[in-house]
């Protein structure tokens, strides 16, 4: 495997949490490979470099700073800082299991790259949200693990715990900036794409079962506003990533004007069958709406 294993967490605006993962971080078995941890700031300067130099010694921790509020943007500035390691991206919310490090470094023992791994994210909640709701809350607010995922092209790890070569990111390009936290549309899942980008340059993934963490869920991303609204930025994103040379009409395909009749029409026909059953209707509107807002951004001229 590398030589090193780099801990990467970005954060921007959460100091509170970020103590509380580094706290969770210190209580994990480090390998010998382990080498440091790395916090990265994006936006404004908001107590996170304190916080980085309390834990400078029992995690050789060290701060680093961008100032473009832009998490992608951030993640390319450490990166481009690496030479080769295993990189472990942790999010500032997470909770880490004590094993984690070394299931990492055990699933890497003999692979020096080629490789992406990915552990289960289960999730604390602050409070916990009406059953009914939790099923359309985003994976990371209801928990993730392998079950019901068929076949590897299938397999998509969470942002908040997952681990890949630095030499195989900077082969596929770094981190997009025009995806996730701070883009200029505003849509999700700049590691969603990094994966589908290493998996077209053939790297191959591998589900680490024992490199667990628990994602912190506040009251207010378990409520049907926020569902509506991730569900848009993440159509945001799905259009992003469609966008291509084809024909359009008014800078859309037309299949996308058709699904969204089918969509609104379902929708109406779900109105009187209560309020439940018509939101599911409504978000998978909201959702194809970010998609044909997100793909005629994404066009040359677009936005």
């Amino acid at each position: 495997m590398a030589r090193t294993i780099t801990v990467v967490i970005p954060t921007a605006g959460r100091p509170d949490l970020l103590d509380r993962t580094l706290d969770s971080l210190c209580q994990c078995q480090k390998p010998e490979e382990y080498e440091s941890t790395i916090v990265v700031e994006n936006g404004g300067r908001e107590g996170a470099e304190q916080i980085v130099e309390t834990y400078a010694k029992p995690l050789n921790a060290r701060y680093m700073y961008s100032e473009e509020a832009n998490k992608s943007a951030a993640l390319n500035l450490v990166l481009n800082s690496l030479t080769e390691t295993l990189i472990v991206f942790f999010d500032d919310d997470v909770r880490i299991s004590p094993n984690t490090l070394v299931a990492y470094r055990d699933a890497a023992d003999g692979i020096e790259s080629g490789v992406i791994f990915g552990g289960p994210v289960d999730v604390d909640y602050e409070a916990p949200p009406p059953e009914w709701l939790r099923a359309y809350l985003p994976v990371s607010a209801r928990g993730w693990g392998l079950k019901g995922i068929e076949g590897e092209k299938k397999l998509r790890f969470l942002g908040s715990n997952w681990a890949a070569f630095s030499t195989d990111l900077k082969k596929a390009g770094g981190f997009n900036p025009q995806l996730g936290p701070g883009n200029r549309t505003t849509g999700t899942g700049q590691e969603t794409e990094m994966q589908i980008r290493l998996e077209s340059i053939g790297i191959e993934k591998v589900f680490i079962p024992d490199a667990k963490v628990w994602h912190y869920v506040p009251c207010d991303r378990c409520s049907e506003e926020f569902v509506l609204n991730r569900a848009y930025r993440d159509g945001l994103s799905h259009g992003a990533r469609r966008a291509h040379d084809a024909f359009t009409v008014f800078g859309l395909e037309p299949w996308m004007y058709v699904e969204y009749l089918n969509r609104s029409v379902k929708l109406l026909i779900k109105m009187p069958l209560g309020r439940r059953i018509r939101f599911g209707g409504y978000r998978n509107l909201i959702f194809h709406r970010g998609l044909m807002h997100g793909y005629k951004n994404a066009q040359p001229g677009g936005g």
